[in-house]
């Protein structure tokens, strides 16, 4: 009877080990292609590029309160930090980046009832500091006076602030190559409409 239930307990024993055995050494389940594109967008914050083909021409963007053209290569970024999300005073936001040449995009348009001339909006005052390192110029855009801001180094820059209707808008172009920086800000600066 001993050896038995020494048999009995020893085959258990096996089953158990086998099952475990299988449950942990099968494959996972492979991943459809649809699954793995939703992952990548969700680590990416964008749609990832997956053709290896870069698209060319260029695209429309058609804002509530502007609307302008961009490369048709760029990435849309659709992650807002936090803190943007929770800011009231934030109305819209657009960003992408472009892979090669490497440029960042973005674009903001706000409402602050104290701004009341394009000078008032802080990052304004802050490029204007004479420590801050910016050149500034005067710009228009869809009939609208506003101001540029550029900075050359290593990585450039280039700032357009608008205030209309009482919204301020800014759009900046960082890369680093100051021509393609200047080409895609003057591109999108060209296009520029403020929606009423």
């Amino acid at each position: 009877m001993k050896k038995f239930l020494l048999f009995v307990f020893a085959a258990i024993i096996v089953f158990v080990c086998a099952w475990a055995y299988l449950i942990i050494a099968a494959p996972p389940k492979p991943l459809t292609e649809q699954e793995k594109l939703a992952d990548l967008t969700q680590i990416l914050g964008r749609k990832p590029n997956l053709t290896g083909t870069t698209p060319t021409g260029n695209i429309e963007y058609k804002g509530k309160y502007a609307s302008f053209s961009y490369p048709a290569a760029a990435k849309i970024y659709t992650y807002r930090d936090l803190g943007l999300k929770q800011d009231k005073s934030i109305l819209e936001t657009f960003s992408f980046d472009i892979q090669n040449p490497r440029l960042v995009f973005n674009y903001a348009v706000s409402q602050n009832p104290n701004i009341k001339s394009v000078s008032d909006i802080a990052d304004v005052r802050f490029r204007q500091l004479p420590s801050s390192g910016y050149i500034q110029t005067n710009i228009s855009a869809g009939g609208k006076a506003g101001l540029a801001f550029e900075k050359q180094g290593q990585q450039a820059e280039k700032s357009g602030f608008f205030l209309v209707d009482g919204k301020d808008y800014s759009i900046s172009v960082t890369g680093s190559n100051t021509q393609d920086v200047d080409s895609l800000f003057n591109q999108v600066l060209g296009s520029l409409k403020f929606n009423p």
